[in-house]
């Protein structure tokens, strides 16, 4: 299972190459975890994917930002597909 982490702020997003969300962004922390089906604990009904962001460079993100996750197959086919605005604390 694959999943994608596609960002961009402002009216200016940086591109979606790999390169140059390098140069913006790290990610760390990175838990995965399976859930479990509550009546069958053989049965997984969810995965639960937990990782920090964090802006690496001196240019601020504009908030409400949009973050988009694509769950994709072994094969890269989409699965399935959110998009969220976060805003600031």
């Amino acid at each position: 299972m694959w999943v994608l982490v596609c960002w961009g702020c402002s009216s200016n997003p940086v591109s979606q190459v790999s390169e140059d969300l390098s140069l913006v962004l790290s990610i760390t922390n990175l838990s995965k975890f399976l859930i479990p089906d509550r009546q069958n604990a053989d049965l997984v009904i969810g995965v639960s994917i937990q990782v920090d962001v964090v802006n690496t460079v001196d240019v601020p993100i504009q908030v409400p930002f949009t973050i988009t996750w694509t769950l994709r197959d072994g094969d890269g086919s989409v699965l399935g597909q959110v998009s969220q605005q976060l805003a600031g604390l």
